[in-house]
């Protein structure tokens, strides 16, 4: 593409969504913006750069960057030993970060900055480096979504995938992720992956919209955010009421 192989043009971008990433976690972690700003902020900054560089990618009719060889294709529309591709992704996915995330001491430290930064910064560990390299993660998983969606569609447009930032957060909190930080596991998220995408395509089979489904799939966000922190409420009133009686 554009006289880059196209594998390197793979691995350029993998490496440059990971130091996507890593500025992400810099100005968190250093400058101290509030997390939220920061990824809206970039998330637009990062997806005016490739309309930029792809030419207008996202105008309207424009089918995209195409023409891919038939083994970069593959990636996501391929079948291996009768197993569609993608549920190997799915599947190694689910392997590394959830041993990383649940089985490591690196793990043990992102839990514990996500429940109590100052905590972490008092046993010794080092709060800004673990942030950074979670953003830096995230980048890396971010660029392999990309490479894998490209390959699905045959198609480079700078809005691809737009359209699931909202199925994926919901997916994250329904998965038992606290968006407050130091909760979550990679099963749970992975479980309500696959209950939000086959709500998505079955929304959509039943004759409904994507607008109507966007509808249906925020509600569903909202829901899940509210009775998640009803629960909390609740423990926290529970464990000040068995503190109050112990003091009695």
């Amino acid at each position: 593409m554009n006289g880059v192989d196209l594998w390197l043009a793979v691995f350029l971008t993998l490496f440059i969504c990971s130091i996507a990433g890593l500025l992400n976690g810099m100005i968190v972690a250093l400058i101290k913006v509030q997390a939220l700003v920061v990824t809206l902020g970039t998330m637009f900054l990062y997806s005016g750069i490739a309309l930029v560089l792809s030419g207008h990618a996202s105008t309207s009719g424009y089918e995209g960057i195409s023409g891919f060889p038939d083994a970069f294709v593959q990636i996501a529309n391929g079948i291996t030993f009768g197993i569609p591709n993608q549920l190997y992704f799915i599947a190694a996915s689910f392997v590394v970060f959830g041993f990383l995330l649940h089985y490591t001491k690196y793990g043990r430290h992102v839990f514990l900055v996500g429940i109590n930064k100052q905590a972490a910064i008092y046993s010794g560990i080092k709060s800004k480096w673990t942030m950074m390299s979670t953003y830096m993660i995230a980048g890396l998983g971010g660029g392999i979504s990309g490479v894998i969606l490209t390959s699905y569609f045959s198609s480079a447009r700078s809005d691809l995938g737009s359209d699931a930032i909202l199925p994926v957060i919901t997916a994250v909190v329904l998965g038992g992720t606290s968006i407050l930080g130091g909760r979550g596991t990679v099963l749970g998220t992975m479980l309500a992956s696959l209950i939000v995408g086959f709500m998505n395509y079955g929304l959509q089979m039943s004759g409904m919209s994507g607008e109507q489904t966007t509808l249906i799939v925020g509600f569903i966000l909202v829901l899940a955010v509210f009775m998640r922190q009803s629960n909390l409420h609740k423990l926290y009133r529970r464990k000040k009421e068995k503190i109050e009686g112990e003091i009695r």
